[in-house]
């Protein structure tokens, strides 16, 4: 069968938008802060992660998300 992306118009047509929104609320809240730059290395130390990318965060909890798309191609027709 086609799973929900197949199915879900709707939200394909929105997608720009819907990340837009969505990373503006998740900014919103607070002790949330967003980040969008290439992890180099993570490490845990004690009860601390330690997160290198061009500068180095410390944090509690961490939350990590990666693109879809790392030098992908669509090919449509």
């Amino acid at each position: 069968s086609k799973g929900f992306a197949v199915q879900s118009s709707r939200v394909q047509i929105d997608k720009d938008l819907y990340s837009i929104e969505a990373e503006k609320l998740i900014a919103s809240i607070p002790n949330i802060t967003v980040i969008r730059e290439k992890v180099i290395s993570i490490s845990k130390i004690d009860e601390m992660f330690h997160v290198e990318t061009f500068n180095k965060y410390q944090a509690k909890k961490v939350i990590m998300t990666v693109g879809t798309f790392l030098n992908g191609k669509l090919h449509t027709g």
